[in-house]
C-alpha cells in the first residue's frame, strides 16, 4: 500500500484524506429526503439506487435542508449508512467542506483489489437538476 500511495495510486494513509461525493455546490438547497426517500437538489430528486449507491443503502436515514455556502461543497459518503460525511457535522458550519481543502478527484478504485477499476461517469444522477442561478433546468456542472 506504501508503495502504491507513492507512486501516487492510492491515498497516502498518513493524512486525512477522504473521498466523497459532490452532492450540492455553493447556492444548492440540498434536503432529505422526498416522499421516496431521495436526496432533493434544487427542488430535483436523485435517483442514486443502482447507479453509485447499492439497492441496500438507504440515500440518508438523516433529516435536512441545507443552503450550501458559496465556495463550499455538500458531500456524501457512497455508503451513507456508514459515512463520516457532511450530514456528520450538522447543523455546524463544518458540514460544508471548502473548495480550498479538495485536493483532487477520484477516477479509480484501488483497494479492495476485488473493486479495483476505474470510476465511471455518474454526472447524469444530476443532469435535471437546475444550476442554482439557472432556473430553466440547466445542467449541474
Amino acid at each position: 500500500v506504501d508503495g502504491l500511495a507513492f507512486l501516487g495510486v492510492t491515498v497516502d494513509d498518513s493524512d486525512t484524506h477522504v473521498v466523497k461525493r459532490v452532492i450540492g455546490v455553493g447556492g444548492d438547497r440540498v434536503t432529505c429526503c422526498d416522499a421516496r426517500g431521495r436526496i432533493v437538489v434544487n427542488d430535483v430528486a436523485l435517483n442514486e439506487t443502482g447507479v453509485y449507491l447499492s439497492d441496500s443503502e438507504a440515500p440518508s436515514d438523516i433529516a435536512f435542508d441545507v443552503i450550501v455556502p458559496e465556495n463550499h461543497y455538500f458531500v456524501l459518503g457512497d455508503r451513507r449508512s456508514s459515512s463520516g460525511d457532511s450530514r456528520f457535522y450538522l447543523p455546524e458550519e463544518k458540514a460544508f467542506v471548502s473548495k480550498d481543502d479538495v485536493v483532487g478527484t477520484a477516477f479509480v478504485v484501488t483497494l479492495p483489489v476485488s473493486r479495483m477499476g476505474p470510476l465511471g461517469d455518474q454526472h447524469a444522477v444530476f443532469d435535471e437538476v437546475p444550476d442554482r442561478t439557472d432556473t430553466s433546468g440547466g445542467g449541474w456542472w
